[in-house]
């Protein structure tokens, strides 16, 4: 053991030994955890690639090289533990929501932790004691680009190439958006061409006016329901019952996207290319941000005598509740500060709460239906 450690001190510090040791055991545990043991190897060789690049610079470039080396390692473990927990690498949507990491509540602090540690080890000291000669510095670097392109060539999706895609995609945003602030001067051409008078295909249920109730609950649709209610019985009954109660409609756009992009989406059955509130800061920007004249739910219900009312589950929260206002909806309400839960820095409607506001409004509203027919 003694001769090895003196062996490994002869081309690197005991630092960058133990840094590369630990970035092994961080890149390995979510791929076994995730049932991918294999892919491993393809992150520690993104990883040997960096370092590649870093026994390149030479001794001269040695902070160059370190800092591509430590950037690409931090890269490649949060991405690889990004995968474990939600399926997928890091996406755009997950960075836009990151507006709402307050929601993490008491759980945030121990995701912070964790991203520090992971930068910590990522940034540990790294030196090497001794240089390859030039030819062999080449090959190496060599031997890295025919890697990486590989990677690319073949499609395969790992934490840098989908880290490129994710920069590809912002830019590809940041271009749609110049062309909409450029096409500013076509504004009244552009939402006539979007102008529908009538809906083809429209339904009748054999009533003059009903009561209209519109339940958003994210990452839910009516196969999910459906799907699970087969495989599971008796999971969910209510919202089981509640889906065979409700109407199903068809050619209506079901907009996947989280939070802000699919509440427009679902209320304008059309996909929200931006973030939704389409990066303001404050009620002000998101008025101006999002007057474009859409015709939505709202607005349909609102034109034939509605009242439409939005129950808003985070009545404090200081971007999503001025959102709301902006949707169309005669009003935004909560219900009692007296009811109201609590998660670190997050003041929310627990969901029975939500609901029974929901009913209590449902039955004020009916009430007065009635009393004036």
């Amino acid at each position: 053991m003694a001769r090895m450690d003196v062996g490994i001190r002869r081309y690197m510090s005991r630092f960058t030994a133990v840094k590369l040791l630990l970035t092994l055991v961080l890149v390995s545990m979510p791929n076994i955890l995730f049932g991918t043991p294999k892919h491993a190897l393809i992150a520690m060789g993104e990883i040997v690639v960096a370092y590649f690049i870093y026994i390149f610079m030479g001794r001269r470039l040695w902070i160059l090289g370190y800092l591509i080396s430590s950037l690409a390692t931090f890269l490649v473990i949060t991405q690889e533990w990004v995968r474990y927990f939600s399926g997928s690498y890091t996406t755009k949507i997950m960075l836009d929501n990151l507006a709402n990491i307050k929601a993490l509540g008491p759980a945030l602090p121990r995701y912070i932790l964790i991203v520090a540690l992971v930068g910590i080890i990522s940034f540990f000291p790294a030196k090497f004691n001794q240089y390859p000669k030039i030819p062999w510095r080449f090959v190496f670097l060599g031997l890295g680009t025919v890697f990486m392109w590989g990677l690319f060539y073949t499609g395969r999706r790992t934490a840098v190439t989908d880290s490129v895609s994710l920069v590809r995609e912002y830019q590809e945003a940041a271009k749609t958006t110049r062309r909409l602030e450029a096409a500013q001067d076509n504004r009244a051409k552009i939402i006539r061409s979007f102008e529908k008078t009538s809906v083809p295909g429209g339904i009748s249920l054999g009533k003059e006016k009903y009561n209209v109730i519109v339940v958003f609950a994210e990452g839910t649709s009516r196969r999910t329901i459906e799907e699970t209610g087969a495989k599971y019985p008796g999971l969910m009954p209510n919202l089981q019952r509640f889906s065979q109660e409700t109407i199903n409609f068809t050619n209506y756009f079901n907009h996947t996207a989280p939070t802000y992009k699919g509440l427009r989406g679902q209320l304008n059955s059309a996909f929200q290319y931006y973030e939704g509130y389409e990066d303001a800061k404050n009620a002000a920007q998101i008025k101006a941000r999002t007057k474009t004249p859409l015709i939505g739910l709202p607005q349909i219900l609102r034109n034939h005598s509605y009242t439409a009312k939005f129950i808003n589950p985070e009545p404090k929260h200081e971007q999503f509740t001025p959102y709301l206002q902006s949707l169309g909806f005669n009003s935004v309400i909560s219900d009692s500060p007296k009811v109201w839960s609590r998660s670190g820095n997050t003041t929310y409607l627990s969901d029975k709460n939500n609901f029974r506001l929901l009913m209590n409004q449902a039955e004020k509203l009916n009430s007065r239906v009635l009393e004036s027919s």
